[in-house]
């Protein structure tokens, strides 16, 4: 059990900073892209498309959202239906659906992460006297609701923070995202350096190399 968190500690926190070092980089690097970017923008696509399918289905949305005009209602259900063929088609590829899985998982897990954030933020406000009366001015309705939300947010934090694999990956993705912010502002700020490439690519690799090892643990 300690191998397989260990595995998808790993393997979250490849894809999620892979992701995030991604959306850094500017488009004349296109020939650098990894087999990561690749997927997550196959995915994103795919994500699109059932999102329309699944809208066009409902024809009393379709119907207000096209203002009841029936040319615009039989235009939306034509660029639905060449959706759902191109999402049926994209679907067949079992490995991209299940590449798109990891990364759902690792976007899931990296908003969790940011929750607790949040979370620790609001019982530190509260726990810190100086803090609070200087946000609220003093005002004892604002401190007794900060406090309350405060409670609530510990329970919350408590809840989460059981959950030891949760808390190693997004200390891994923390951890990363500081040395990512160290090397970039050592870097310059017009061109990626090529350890800075080198690191992206050492991340798809590690990511997959994860996959892999996950998928044999699980077996």
């Amino acid at each position: 059990m300690q191998f397989k968190n260990l595995f998808l500690t790993l393997l979250f926190t490849a894809v999620v900073v892979a992701d995030q070092e991604d959306n850094g980089q500017s488009d004349d690097q296109g020939s650098n892209s990894t087999a990561v970017v690749t997927t997550a923008s196959l995915c994103a696509k795919m994500a699109y498309l059932d999102q329309i399918v699944t809208e066009s289905k409902n024809s009393t949305e379709v119907s207000i959202a096209q203002s009841g005009n029936p040319a615009k209602i039989s235009a939306y259900q034509s660029i639905a239906s060449a959706a759902a063929t191109q999402l049926a088609t994209m679907s067949t590829n079992t490995s991209l659906v299940s590449d798109c899985g990891v990364i759902d998982a690792a976007k899931a897990t990296a908003s969790q992460c940011k929750k607790m954030a949040k979370l620790q933020k609001e019982i530190d406000l509260a726990s810190n006297s100086t803090k609070l009366q200087e946000t609220t001015n003093g005002d004892a309705t604002k401190i007794a609701s900060i406090q309350a939300k405060a409670s609530a947010a510990a329970t919350s934090l408590a809840t989460m923070t059981s959950n030891t694999t949760l808390v190693n990956t997004c200390n891994a993705i923390s951890a990363k995202k500081a040395s990512t912010s160290s090397s970039s502002a050592a870097a310059s700020s017009t061109h990626a350096s090529g350890a800075d490439i080198l690191d992206v690519r050492t991340i798809s690799t590690i990511c997959f190399l994860a996959v892999g090892a996950v998928g044999i643990i699980l077996l």
